[in-house]
């Protein structure tokens, strides 16, 4: 028997196939997590005696989601093409449809506080909400 490709094996654990269901579980247990300690964080940050005690720490909350949150959006552009309503689609054409959704569009708003950061910059209030709006992701483990 063949063994699938990395692609569907990663496309299984974060789609929730059957083939790797406890870790599928373990992943979205972990990102559901990470979603709420953000949503936490952007919440109490708001609070300035909260906001300068936890300072570090809401920073390295802030560092770590952004890469966890980037590299589940490349990788979900990179698995995209196995969903059954891709095949015999090209690839680009299969990312480009992916990416237009409203989870991938939820997902790279995800990231976007770093984008922001680096490139110019937002009062604290847009970026708050921006990182409210990671409460939008629960929205696809809500199955």
């Amino acid at each position: 028997m063949d063994r699938p490709s990395l692609r569907l094996q990663v496309f299984d654990v974060v789609e929730g196939g059957s083939r790797h269901p406890v870790l599928s579980r373990i992943f979205s247990a972990a990102l559901i997590t990470l979603i709420l300690v953000n949503v936490g964080a952007a919440i109490f940050g708001t609070v300035p005696q909260v906001s300068r005690t936890y300072f570090v720490l809401f920073g390295w909350i802030e560092a770590i989601s952004i890469t966890v949150f980037a590299v589940e959006y490349v990788a979900r552009l990179w698995i995209c093409v196995e969903h059954p309503q891709a095949r015999g689609m090209p690839a680009w054409k299969a990312r480009l449809r992916y990416a237009v959704t409203p989870s991938a569009i939820i997902d790279f708003i995800a990231i976007l506080p770093f984008f922001i950061v680096v490139f110019g910059g937002a009062d604290v209030r847009t970026m708050v909400l921006i990182r409210l709006m990671r409460l939008f992701k629960l929205g696809r483990y809500s199955t």
